[in-house]
């Protein structure tokens, strides 16, 4: 606000018709900047809330991660003590930036938010304010033409009333109107001071926020454990792609593979059945096979009741086992060495 702008001492206790205009218009610029602040005021707060988000969301993810080193599930079991060592480091880097974000969002409401909060408050209180500035007003008004009708044959004890209620409501309009203009002056000037104490206050909070955060993964354990990290990762992908590639090798050569090697009795058939038949097949079961297994379909008397039951078999310390599908239990099926 230019200086011929604002309000002095003088436009109060002159109370000039001119004043009233400036009154007015004033009152629309403290709207106008009421809202801004308003806006400051919600957009901090939306920071505010997402270093609450941010803060949560850290804390789950090292909740989560500090979990996979637990044998919370029967199923799996016990991680490597290395995976643990390095789970651990990284799970108490992660609570240090926990603890930062916290600091952050507290350090940035109580320094920006809840100084925001006092000049929205500031700007609420102005409408009650200026509503009290216009009672004063009518009411000063009112007594002023009340005394200035008396009759010049008005005796004394009702002269001396009048004036008195007169001064009365002058002092207290004059009161409450220096008030409410200064408070005018004020909100024209916060117009700039509220968004540079934000500006400051934001770049502030964030600067030693940079500081922390560059301070915890710079640490020697942290770059140390980034080291470990990438090399246990580098060697622990390495070993999924040779397994993986083993694996996809043998699809690709199951294609051209011979179906005389899928064949319970390939002895059977004839190459001239299929393209996919070995031509040099042999004529017979190989009986000195050292070890042996697969699925049989066993007929079992269950009840008076015949019925099929699917078996998996194989040799062992000179028997043959045998287990149902759907059972852990294996059984002797019967000795091959009697």
């Amino acid at each position: 606000m230019n200086e011929f702008d604002s309000f002095d001492l003088n436009d109060v206790h002159l109370a000039a018709p001119h004043t009233k205009f400036l009154v007015q218009a004033t009152q629309k610029k403290a709207n106008i900047i009421a809202r801004q602040t308003q806006a400051i005021h919600h957009a901090i707060s939306s920071v505010c809330h997402a270093q609450v988000t941010l803060t949560e969301s850290y804390r789950t993810l090292s909740s989560v991660l500090r979990s996979t080193t637990s044998g919370v599930c029967a199923d799996l079991s016990e991680p490597g003590e290395e995976y643990k060592q390095l789970n651990f480091q990284f799970v108490s880097i992660m609570d240090k930036v926990v603890e930062m974000h916290q600091a952050m969002y507290t350090d940035l409401q109580s320094s920006v938010l809840d100084r925001l909060q006092e000049y929205v408050d500031f700007f609420s209180g102005l409408p009650d304010l200026a509503n009290s500035v216009e009672i004063y007003d009518k009411s000063r008004d009112q007594a002023f033409h009340t005394f200035m009708k008396l009759p010049k044959k008005t005796n004394m004890k009702t002269l001396q009333a009048a004036l008195l209620e007169l001064a009365t409501f002058r002092r207290e309009y004059e009161r409450t109107a220096t008030i409410y203009y200064g408070y005018l002056n004020q909100a024209e000037r916060l117009r700039e001071i509220i968004p540079l104490l934000t500006m400051i206050g934001f770049l502030e909070r964030y600067s030693q926020y940079m500081k922390t955060m560059a301070k915890i993964t710079s640490s020697e354990m942290a770059l140390n454990l980034l080291e470990l990290i990438q090399s246990t990762l580098q060697r622990k992908l390495d070993d999924e792609s040779k397994m993986s590639t083993r694996f996809t090798n043998r699809a690709d050569e199951l294609r051209f593979e011979s179906l005389s090697k899928f064949c319970s009795d390939p002895w059977i058939l004839t190459p001239d059945m299929s393209g996919d038949l070995h031509p040099n097949t042999a004529a017979q079961p190989n009986r000195k096979l050292k070890s042996k297994c697969g699925r049989l379909l066993m007929r079992t008397r269950v009840s008076l009741v015949w019925r099929w039951v699917e078996v998996f078999c194989h040799t062992q310390a000179g028997s043959l086992m045998s287990q149902q599908y759907g059972e852990v239990r294996r059984s002797v099926f019967f000795g091959l060495c009697s």
